[in-house]
């Protein structure tokens, strides 16, 4: 299996802050925005060290990159599937799929669009594995400094001076210095026209300070491989980490090595120009027609509700309407026993309105699928497949032998 790693360092032109994340649950005592922190293990001891997320670095990177290939196959993110888009962008949603396609299927796809290839992703319950890792970009120290310890002695760096993360304190910006509103916007808020701003701080690691940072390719194909090249070449020009770049924080320049000599990694597009040229055309009918190549449980299963519901109307329509009998629910059920009759019924309830709808349609169950838009696709087809579980559940049962 061949890996690519590539090192480099980070230097802050200007303060940077990254958050922590809030722990769910856990009131926040203060006003002050503190850093993220990044506990690592060095020889006997846990060191709690300042940085940057793999996740922060990684979703940069990917933002830039699918913007300049959607712009090179002439597309606009509004051009694709939504469920496309979502998986490009921010990895998809999770759910269930009924068509998950075969290994020779999903391969060929992520060779064919890089962007799945090195990212991954998942459309339609079926997932992408990514060639991308990405580190946590650590603030460069006598400890963290021991994580890179070849980057450093290949690039002759003095690492003797050093401080220890122990020592090190971030820097505090205030914001919010008990201003008043400004007297211009004053009359658009009449009952605070005298309130005062509540202070606040965000904590930031000080311009100068150095970051480490790594990125591996863990058996990308070519397309993986020219498709990270462009796009740290684009996160290299964008000059950006961290939050509030658009108030200055932030500024970097940075310079990667690539592995196992160390020789000096300098990005480029041209690459990725070159295989988009020859390969953007089949990359963009892979993209546009995905969510037919994998389809959705809803895809699979509305045209058999649709099916079931025309066969089936009168018995239906009296179903949610609360008329029916026992031999209706025989004929739509084989069985008059229903195993979860407090689902049932709330099934029912959900779904009232769109099922009488579709039952009212003079038409064949195709033309129904076909009259459909994709929630009302979705819901007919939960419909068929919740009261179906309704029924076969066996909560009922359960019930009545723990009440005996």
């Amino acid at each position: 299996m061949k890996t690519i790693r590539f090192e480099g360092i980070y230097t802050l032109l200007s303060p940077l802050c990254h958050m922590a994340p809030e722990v769910q649950g856990e009131e926040k005592k203060d006003t002050i925005s503190r850093l993220r922190v990044i506990p690592f293990n060095i020889q006997t001891r846990i060191i709690d060290g300042y940085g940057v997320s793999g996740a922060e670095v990684r979703s940069l990177l990917k933002m830039l990159v699918v913007n300049y290939t959607l712009e090179k196959l002439g597309l606009t993110s509004n051009d694709l599937p939504n469920e496309v888009a979502v998986m490009l962008y921010s990895g998809g949603t999770a759910d269930k799929g009924a068509t998950i396609p075969a290994y020779e299927i999903k391969n060929k796809i992520q060779k064919e669009v890089p962007l799945i290839g090195l990212f991954g992703g998942v459309i339609n319950g079926c997932f992408f594995s990514s060639t991308l890792r990405c580190d946590f970009a650590l603030m460069l120290s006598k400890e963290s400094s021991e994580l890179y310890n070849n980057l450093l002695a290949k690039r002759d760096f003095p690492i003797d001076d050093l401080i220890s993360a122990d020592y090190f304190k971030p820097e505090m910006y205030r914001y919010g210095h008990a201003r008043h509103r400004k007297p211009e916007i004053a009359h658009l808020d009449v009952k605070n026209i005298n309130s005062i701003q509540v202070p606040y701080h965000i904590e930031a690691i000080p311009t100068g300070t150095k970051l480490l940072h790594g990125f591996s390719l863990i058996d990308p194909s070519e397309g993986d491989e020219a498709c990270f090249e462009a796009g740290l070449k684009l996160l290299l020009d964008y000059g950006f980490l961290g939050g509030r770049s658009a108030a200055g924080y932030g500024r970097v320049s940075a310079e990667y090595f690539e592995c196992p000599h160390y020789d000096p990694f300098i990005p480029s597009t041209e690459k990725y120009d070159n295989w988009l040229m020859k390969n953007g055309e089949n990359m963009k009918a892979v993209l546009l027609e995905l969510t037919q190549t994998i389809k959705s449980k809803a895809d699979v299963e509305a045209p058999k509700a649709c099916k079931w519901l025309v066969k089936n109307k009168a018995e239906i329509e009296r179903l949610v309407d609360g008329t029916d009998s026992e031999e209706d629910r025989k004929k739509l059920f084989k069985s008059t026993y229903i195993g979860d009759l407090k689902k049932f019924e709330k099934v029912i309830k959900a779904h009232r309105d769109t099922v009488l709808k579709a039952v009212n349609t003079d038409c064949s169950s195709e033309e129904l699928f076909e009259t459909l838009d994709d929630s009302q696709s979705k819901e007919l087809a939960q419909f068929h497949s919740e009261i179906i579980a309704a029924v076969k559940s066996k909560n009922g049962a359960k019930k009545k032998k723990q009440g005996a």
